[in-house]
């Protein structure tokens, strides 16, 4: 297999999936794209041209010895090298020190391991643990476009986006990393003050609240020091992100690296930065004085807006290039200091540093455009991020061949943050951007905006300003009967009413984006795909909202010429086979599977080295020729509360590749259920047999256990309808009828649904999948271990018998009556929902 470099670039994650498989051309592509990085820091660290060559060198060594063993990164290909970097420097260091013999040991060793405190605050910080959570495709995407300065266009090959994808997706990880800070904060405070802080603090950073807002976050700042380390953290984050991530991954070298980083890419970037970090220290200054005495605290507030807001005042009364230019003075002014403080926190001392050592901050400003888009990729609540539809955003803008300055704004619901659950309180995230001062028009109409969309310009005044520049945002949302409004304060300061079957919420206008995180309840039942209109000025957009059943989250939901396909099979069965698989598992000794016999195994019948005894099994996914895979995940579980969190798979024409899963959701019933994305495996693999093995060690067994696997995927055709569809993630716990799932579907569409349930019992009845009045699957007994896709992988002859007992992998089709609802009712034969997939065809006007 080799690297097509003259065809369209291959993005990075294919890259290291190649090279795990053994490609080495696709890993000197990878040499090819981030050796200069590697180099960068290699002389930051060594400061020797020489060494630096070797220690790059030595890191691709250990990164490529380490994705040949299976580990590695799978999309972060440059945060993890630029680490390797810094670890291969800090061994050498150590090799490098010189050995002092002494009789009286004693007097060198240390009672208590030491800690180094500016470590150990760094890796306390909000930040960390914020960067820590963000899918690894995030973190990549932000280390590039914030501390190595690279443009979307410069970094669209790594991901295998076009650059405005890549805008999008930058500009939703910051916003989605602000948002970690909060939650964290959340997380570490029982107290209801600060929580109410806490959501306040967006808007006080960028001088967004109302005077009686602002003061009361004030005086909690002025009492509550761990408030006022995420108002810093806030701070700096608002400032540029570029001072919070570096240290995270290059520890003290990063103030120096970032140096590099603002040569290559311009003098201006690297100005801007050390105006940044002085602005920040003083941040700091400020903050300590605040903790000591309230009355002088409200002072240091004060003076700290000032002169945070001063430059964006500035720039707006005499524009951006003159008040440039009159800042290189003063940066010349401050330069001597900014240098000096910088040399002296990256200065070697012989000693390696450990991971997370804090450095001087040299933050960047944010990037003043973010992207106007209507769609890009977007990660949903559980996965990891893949290209897929995403909710439509209402670009309001001027007219760009006119002179007059203005507004331009873009405002739609966040696809990133939008996670409803039917039956409770919910919070819908509603964004505003202003995203430049463009031209405004000299009279009211609608133009284009060059994207195929409509925009609305504001009217004139009689002063001859637009609407727009009207002191306050405001729009309103058309709601479904069965999402209301159940409180006015959306954070951030905006506040909304309710009117009706209307929704209006307000805030003053401010320079930066906002955010509202409108409060609602969502009814039970009101599962499936809920339209909610949108009113912005002169523009209405309408826009649909995927709503989990009661008990299930979202993975994955969009709209495109979408079908969806599901296989698995058991981990657990019988003995002897088949004679015994007539029974249901309540009436067997259930043990680890693994082929023996004449029963089909994978190619080879090789199984992978886990550690110990092997259950494996295979089960047949049917992706048509010229289906490309959209999303893709895969679900593990097991009874008894055991479900392995790492799992070997191999798809058609591949080789054993070890997946990590994480558990979603609360045990239900005692059925544990371990999830992973796995888009980018089974878009390289396809359709066909896949096999799936685990350790037999971490699964139940005995009298009733049960465990297995699914593959759900949601891939594109160019023949088929248009349909919207929509992934749950399960268990949920069927004991009775009351606890049936639904979801709404329209009337009279075609439905697709592919869904694994555990715990299914052919002797049991009284289960089923209703679709309006009619059923799918075996009436009155859906549930009673089959798999349709494991029985095409393990029987060769139509007379063969194969039951995969305690899980049921299905795919059903139908079309819906006028009643318009699916669901899963448990009759009397209590089951766990794992995963719901369905699908339902849209007119060409639901686009």
């Amino acid at each position: 297999m080799t690297v097509q470099i003259d065809s369209a670039p291959v993005p990075d994650a294919d890259l290291l999936t190649r090279v795990r498989d053994g490609d080495t051309d696709a890993y000197g592509e990878l040499y090819r794209r981030h050796a200069d990085a590697a180099r960068r820091l290699a002389v930051v660290l060594a400061r020797d041209g020489a060494e630096a060559e070797d220690l790059a060198a030595e890191a691709f060594a250990r990164v490529l010895a380490t994705l040949r063993g299976g580990g590695g990164p799978q999309t972060a290909f440059r945060p993890y090298l630029l680490t390797a970097v810094r670890n291969a420097f800090y061994d050498r260091v150590r090799r490098s020190q010189k050995v002092e013999p002494t009789d009286t040991i004693e007097e060198y060793e240390r009672p208590e391991p030491y800690e180094d405190p500016s470590i150990a605050a760094l890796e306390r910080s909000y930040a960390a643990r914020a960067f820590a959570r963000l899918p690894e495709r995030w973190r990549a995407v932000l280390w590039h476009t914030e501390v190595e300065g690279e443009s979307p266009t410069q970094i669209a090959p790594l991901f295998g986006l076009t650059a405005n994808a890549v805008a999008v997706l930058a500009f939703r990880a910051r916003e989605r990393l602000r948002q970690g800070y909060l939650a964290e904060h959340i997380t570490l405070t029982g107290s209801p003050r600060c929580h109410w802080t806490g959501e306040h603090l967006p808007g006080y950073v960028r001088a967004g609240l109302a005077g009686r807002e602002r003061t009361k976050v004030e005086d909690h700042l002025a009492e509550c020091a761990e408030c006022r380390r995420l108002h810093r953290e806030l701070t700096e984050a608002n400032v540029g992100l570029r001072a919070v991530l570096a240290p995270l991954v290059l520890g003290a070298a990063a103030p120096a690296y970032v140096l590099t980083t603002a040569g290559k890419t311009g003098f201006a970037a690297l100005w801007a930065s050390l105006a940044a970090a002085v602005a920040t220290w003083w941040s700091g200054v400020l903050q300590a004085l605040t903790g000591a005495w309230t009355g002088l605290g409200r002072l240091a507030a004060d003076a700290w807006w000032w002169i945070s807001t001063l430059p964006t005042r500035l720039a707006r009364r005499y524009g951006g290039p003159n008040v440039a230019a009159a800042a290189g003075l003063v940066v010349a002014a401050v330069l001597g200091v900014a240098f000096f403080v910088v040399g002296v926190v990256v200065a070697p001392t012989g000693q390696p540093q450990s991971r997370g050592t804090t450095a001087a901050d040299l933050p960047v400003p944010a990037p003043a455009e973010p992207p106007t888009l209507t769609s890009a990729p977007q990660p949903p609540l559980l996965t990891s991020p893949a290209p897929r539809p995403t909710l439509s955003e209402i670009p309001v803008g001027p007219n760009r061949s006119q002179t007059r300055t203005g507004d331009a704004v873009t405002i739609g619901p966040d696809p990133g943050g939008v996670a409803l659950v039917a039956g409770g309180k919910n919070t819908l995230p509603i964004v505003v951007e202003r995203t430049r001062a463009e031209s405004a028009p000299l009279a009211a109409g609608p133009t284009g905006d060059g994207a195929g969309r409509t925009t609305d310009a504001g009217r004139t005044t009689g002063e001859g300003r637009p609407e727009e520049r009207a002191a306050a945002w405001v729009f309103t949302l058309g709601l479904p009967p069965a999402i209301t409004l159940t409180g006015a304060d959306a954070g951030d300061g905006w506040t909304c009413r309710a009117a009706e079957a209307k929704v209006t919420c307000s805030r003053a206008k401010t320079a930066a984006r906002s955010t509202a995180r409108v409060p609602i309840a969502v009814a039970p039942g009101a599962g499936g795909f809920q339209q909610v209109t949108m009113r912005f000025r002169d523009k209405v957009r309408t826009f649909r909202l995927p709503v989990a059943p009661e008990g299930t989250r979202i993975a994955y939901a969009g709209l495109g010429r979408l079908r969806t396909a599901i296989a698995g099979n058991a981990l657990l069965s019988c003995l002897p086979r088949p004679a015994c698989l007539t029974d249901d598992n309540n009436l067997l000794t259930m043990v680890p599977l693994q082929p023996f016999g004449s029963e089909p195994g994978p190619p080879g019948r090789e199984l992978p080295d886990l550690g110990g005894a092997v259950a494996a099994s295979g089960a047949l996914l049917s992706v048509p020729a010229g289906g490309r895979v959209t999303w893709a995940g895969m679900v593990v579980g097991g009874s008894d509360g055991k479900a392995p969190g790492r799992v070997s798979v191999r798809g058609p024409g591949g080789s054993w590749q070890e997946v990590r899963l994480r558990a979603v959701g609360s045990p239900a019933a005692g059925t544990r259920q371990v999830y992973a994305d796995v888009t980018s495996l089974v878009r390289k693999r396809g359709g066909g047999p896949w096999w799936l093995a685990a350790s037999a060690g971490l699964l139940p067994s005995g009298r009733g256990a049960y465990a297995g696997w699914s593959l759900a995927v949601v891939y594109e055709q160019a023949k088929a309808p248009l349909a919207e569809v929509a992934v749950q993630l399960g268990p949920v716990h069927l004991a009775t009828d009351d606890d049936a799932v639904a979801v709404r579907v329209p009337a009279g569409a075609r439905v697709e649904v592919a869904l694994a349930l555990w715990d299914g019992d052919r002797g049991l009845g009284g289960d089923g999948l209703r679709l309006g009045g009619h059923a799918l699957g075996t009436p009155g007994n859906l549930g009673q271990g089959v798999s349709p896709s494991a029985h095409a992988v393990a029987c060769a002859s139509a007379g063969c018998v194969w039951r995969t007992p305690g899980l049921d992998v299905l795919r059903l089709e139908g079309r819906a009556d006028s009643a318009g609802s699916l669901t899963l009712r448990p009759g009397d034969d209590p089951l766990d929902l794992a995963l719901l997939a369905y699908g339902h065809e849209v007119g060409e006007a639901g686009r």
